[in-house]
């Protein structure tokens, strides 16, 4: 079956059971209420897309918003592009993730982005969620007679990895090495630091290298010697590859 609709209508104007309001055809029998208006609706449905959604700024001082809110009161906003005026040089229409007051008063932006150079900016500490560390067991490598055992716990994020290990020794000798859990950085190294926690009490520092793969460890008088009942705790952070 074909409708003839007329090409002007005007507000008001019926056709084959429909009602032009201006922008659109819609039902005569369901009025508006079947129809999403392009000025402006409510929904009281779920609405499902299958390509994408665009949020146009006509000028570069606006925002281009999602908003959550409760009884009209905000409690989120996501801002794809935020009113931070765009100037040049890919600068301005940042992202930004607010928070709200019971009151709907703005609280603050706990994740900003800058679009020029993608910094990503915490409004508070970052605390780490999931499971307890990982615990591992650290290689040891002993240049002359000593030995003994180790045990040791990490924690990634990124490219960053926070590690703890007990050394106990068995035997006196040299302790030469010491195997971390992930790949050190090909460009960086750095330093543990710890102490001898049963005989001593003696600071320990943890030089790792890339080429060592792990940390090699020195006693304040620069040596790795190591006597029997010595336990090395030590702990640090260090770039993974």
């Amino acid at each position: 079956m074909a409708y003839d609709f007329p090409n002007a209508p005007t507000v008001g104007q019926a056709a084959n059971g429909y009602v032009w309001d201006g922008e659109k055809w819609v039902s005569s029998s369901s009025g508006d209420t079947a129809f999403v208006k392009k000025t402006g609706d409510t929904m009281s449905g779920n609405l499902t897309m299958q390509t994408r959604i665009v949020l146009t700024k006509s000028a570069s001082a606006q925002s281009s918003n999602i908003d959550a809110e409760l009884n009209g009161k905000l409690r989120w906003t996501m801002q794809y592009g935020n009113e931070t005026v765009e100037s040049g040089s890919n600068a301005g229409s940042d992202f930004a993730l607010s928070r709200w007051s019971d009151a709907g008063a703005y609280l603050g932006s706990p994740l900003f982005i800058t679009r020029s150079n993608g910094n990503v900016i915490l409004e508070n500490d970052l605390t780490w969620g999931g499971a307890a560390w990982t615990t591992y067991t650290p290689t040891l490598t002993f240049a002359s007679g000593a030995n003994g055992s180790a045990s040791g716990r990490y924690k990634r994020l990124g490219k960053t990895c926070a590690v703890s290990f007990i050394v106990s020794i068995s035997a006196a000798g040299t302790l030469s090495a010491i195997g971390l859990p992930l790949v050190v950085s090909s460009g960086f190294g750095g330093c543990l630091i710890g102490r001898e926690g049963a005989v001593n009490g003696l600071t320990w520092v943890g030089f790792i290298t890339p080429t060592a793969g792990g940390v090699i460890p020195y006693n304040y008088l620069n040596s790795g010697a190591v006597g029997v009942g010595y336990t090395l705790y030590m702990s640090g952070t260090y770039e993974t590859a």
